[in-house]
Parts: C-alpha cells; structure tokens; sequence
C-alpha cells in the first residue's frame, strides 16, 4: 500500500490499494445488483448530488437500506483498517454512506464539517451520533469512467479515482482557516457510473444515541471569528474633503459572491478595495468583475476597451495576490424598452442567478451584494458637465454604491493615498488625440472629467497617459 501527503496542512493523504480489487468487486456486486433500491435511497438523502442532466442523477444510499450481511462485514473489515491505518478510534468512525455518481452527476464545493450558521447541519448535527466531524475518508471503489476526480478547491490540488483508493483528510484544527481549506469539490462524471464509500470520523463515539448538540471549542472559535470587515477613507482636496465607508459583512457560505460592475476608474479603484478587505476574511467571498456590453455592440466598441479591463483586472490580482479573484467576466445584456442601462440589466440578472446571463449560476456561486463604482454630477458650466450619465441611488440593500457621494478628483486622491496610482496609466486615453490637457472640447463626457479631476488634483504627471495613443503599461 503506498501513501501520497498531496498537502501538509490540513492534511490530505492518499492510501493507494488501500482495499484489494477482490473487496471492491465484492461491494459493488451489492450496490449493482438489481435488488439494492438507489431510487429510494435518493429519496432519503440526494440533496447534494446534483446532476447537469435529470435523466442520469446520481444517488446515496443509508446504510441501514442494504441487508447484505457479506456488506456489513466488509464494511466491519474496512473500518478496522481505517482505525489502524490512520489512526482514529474505531468507534469514531460511522458507517460509510455509497454514493453512485453517473454520467453527468457531480458533488458541488462543499465542506463536511457542520457550521452552526446553516439550518442544514443544525438538522445533521442532532440526528448524527458523535457530535461533529473531524475527518473524512473516501473510498473509490471502481474506476471503468471518466471524469470524477476529487478537487479541494483552496488547495488546488485534485485526486484521481483509482479502485481501492482512500483519500483522507482532516479540518480539526485550531486554526479556523486552515480547516475552511478542505472545501473540495466531486468533479462530474463524463462517462460511466462512479462508486465510492464515503466515511466521516467523528469527534467521539458514534455508535451512542446522539445528545442535543453541543458546539466543539474549534467550531466556536470559527464562527466567533467571521466578523465584518470595515474600511473608511478621506480624501479629496483641501477645499473638499469628503469620506466613504465599505463594510463587507462577515461570510458563513463558501458559496456567497461579491460581482463588481467593472468599467473604468472608478470601479478599477472599488475592486481593488473590496479585494483588499476580501483577504482579510476568514472565509471570503468569490469576487466577481463584470463587465457589461449590450448585446448588439462589438466589444471593440463598448466603452473603456475590454482588453483595459482585462488587463487591470489581472493587474489587481497581481497586487492584491489573492485567487478569491475570477477573471474579468464578459456579459452581453439585451436591452428592453425598461431596460436603458445594460449595466443595470446585467447586474440585477447576476444578482437574480438568471441562466441566460449570469456565470454566477452555472459555477455554482450565489451572488450577495452587486458593487459599482457609481459618482456624484459635477456641478460645473461646462459644456461636457450637462452631459453626465444620469444614475440613481440604489433603492435595494444588495446593490451597494459606496463613491455615491464622490467627485471624480477624490477617486484620483484615493488613488495616490493607496499607493496604486500606477494603475492610472493603463485606465486609458481618448482616442481623440487631444494636443494638450487645457483641450476640454472633447466629445466625450469620460474623457473631459478625467482630466478636469487630474488638473484638479496638480496630477499633471498622468496627463500625458491621457494624451497619447494608449497600450497597456506594466512597469514590472
């Protein structure tokens, strides 16, 4: 039996042969044999085997449905061996759950310990013996598919299904964060039928009717850790000086979303905050930036390029160092005779999880709260002034306007402050080929306020960024 450490901490171990083929072959005799029911085991337990096609689901079974004696004692075999193995109390270790993943099935990120937070294990919790979890063991009992394999999604690390495989790993540390590592993902099965026997280790004797549920000290600390996150930022010149906030409530759901409306300065600036603050959560959220194009325009001609976009985007993760970042995420929206803004017809469709539109719903993310990087008018004479975008306050509480109350020259301000003005350079110039940053007679609302801010702010140092034919600029 040779053992693979594919991660120290938390530590995920693989056992290769860990049962012979003549054991494997004699449970899945059982679990394929006409007589073992999977579709009413499905309708005990199925609710995390999902499937993208409803005529090939997969299922688990409860191990009290199979009455195979020769089961149970293989069952009693394998247990012993997982007690001496790995080193866990015999009477911790439950009986395993058969799980059967068909063609198209898959297990969604998920952890497999319980967290008071969620009404779902609060359920688990009381009907399970042995109070929570500390460690999971599966077994692979075949390996005649494709696809399936087990990928722990914060690692970034998979395993393959070998028959008689066992992968092990533990999340009863101390350390709260280390323990939230070990969300992992069942990949879908692309042909075939997969079989594992999925055993969860217990932090005392399960084989006792279970008590009402009591919190474990490690639980404890790790909800009690999840706090909000606050930031708040002055800024703006002497004669104007004005604050904002941005809280980022605490996240209990490995599945909660933050997507940003991503389209110029000001919410380049807004991501690279709310990225900021994400990493000082103790589980964050997935951030999601958006780009909007309505779905008749080339995106050649949608605005700020999308090629800026991308590449500021990937910038921002550069600085902020964090893979809670997606890739800048590119959605065209139709737009109705309600609907005059694309960017707030694809926001409200990411929030809602509407298929035709939305990443969020095929990766499996629920979007909490949309940000965009939205400004105050300036209040100005000028020509290009009466030409401000119209935008609202947002009346719902998921749609979150933190700069709402900002001029264009505080974002400048910010900018300097944080120390990322480098980022300024590759915002983009206008393509109107200005002479010199005194020629406000540009056609472009964006443009005409970008350098009004700059001058505002003695950046006269960017300006020639405005006025040149702009590339991208990585000054690493």
């Amino acid at each position: 039996m040779d053992v693979l450490t594919i991660n120290e901490k938390p530590l995920v171990k693989v056992f290769k042969n860990f049962i012979s083929e003549e054991d494997c072959n004699a449970i899945l005799e059982i679990l394929r044999s006409p007589s073992f029911n999977w579709e009413d085991a499905q309708k005990i337990t199925t609710y995390a085997v999902q499937t993208t096609d409803e005529t090939t689901p997969g299922h688990m079974a409860s191990y009290s449905k199979i009455e195979s004696e020769k089961y149970h004692q293989l069952i009693s075999k394998i247990k012993q061996k997982i007690a001496i193995g790995i080193g866990h109390p015999l009477e911790n270790i439950n009986n395993p759950i058969p799980t059967s993943y068909s063609a198209n099935a898959k297990f969604d990120a998920h952890f497999d310990f319980f967290l008071v937070t969620s009404e779902l294990d609060r359920e688990f919790m009381v009907k399970e013996p042995g109070g929570n979890r500390v460690a999971t063991v599966i077994l692979n009992l075949n390996e005649d598919f494709s696809g399936g394999e087990t990928y722990f999604d914060r690692l970034y690390k998979a395993s393959w299904p070998n028959k008689g495989q066992l992968i092990y790993f533990k999340y009863d540390y101390d350390d709260p964060k280390i323990n939230l590592k070990t969300i992992h993902t069942g990949s879908v099965v692309e042909y075939g039928t997969k079989y594992v026997l999925t055993f969860f280790i217990k932090e005392s004797n399960c084989t006792k009717v279970p008590p009402l549920y009591n919190k474990r000290p490690q639980e404890t600390k790790l909800v009690n850790s999840m706090k909000d996150v606050n930031y708040e930022l002055v800024c703006g010149p002497e004669w104007d000086r004005r604050s904002f906030n941005i809280n980022l409530p605490a996240n209990f759901q490995h599945k909660n979303a933050i997507a940003i409306a991503v389209s110029g300065m000001d919410s380049v600036l807004l991501l690279y905050i709310i990225s900021m603050l994400n990493k000082l959560q103790v589980n964050p959220y997935r951030i999601l930036p958006i780009a909007s194009i309505p779905i008749n325009t080339p995106i050649e001609e949608s605005g700020l390029s999308i090629l800026d976009l991308r590449f500021l985007t990937s910038e921002i993760k550069r600085l902020v160092d964090d893979d809670f970042i997606t890739d800048l995420l590119e959605i065209k929206t139709p737009l109705d005779n309600n609907q005059t803004n694309h960017t707030v017809a694809t926001m409200v469709n990411v929030y809602n999880g509407i298929d035709a539109y939305s990443p969020a719903r095929h990766r499996n993310w629920d979007v909490k709260f949309v940000y965009s990087g939205d400004l105050e008018r300036p209040v100005l004479d000028e020509l290009w002034a009466h030409h401000a975008p119209t935008v609202n306050k947002s009346p719902v509480d998921w749609w979150i306007q933190p700069f709402f109350n900002l001029q264009k020259y505080h974002i400048i301000d910010c900018y300097y402050q944080l120390k990322i003005e480098k980022l300024l350079k590759n915002i983009g110039s206008c393509y109107e080929d200005h002479s010199n940053p005194h020629e406000l007679n540009c056609r472009g609302y964006s443009c005409n306020e970008r350098r009004w801010a700059l001058m505002i702010m003695n950046k006269y140092d960017i300006i020639p960024y405005l006025l040149s034919d702009w590339r991208p600029v990585n000054d690493n």
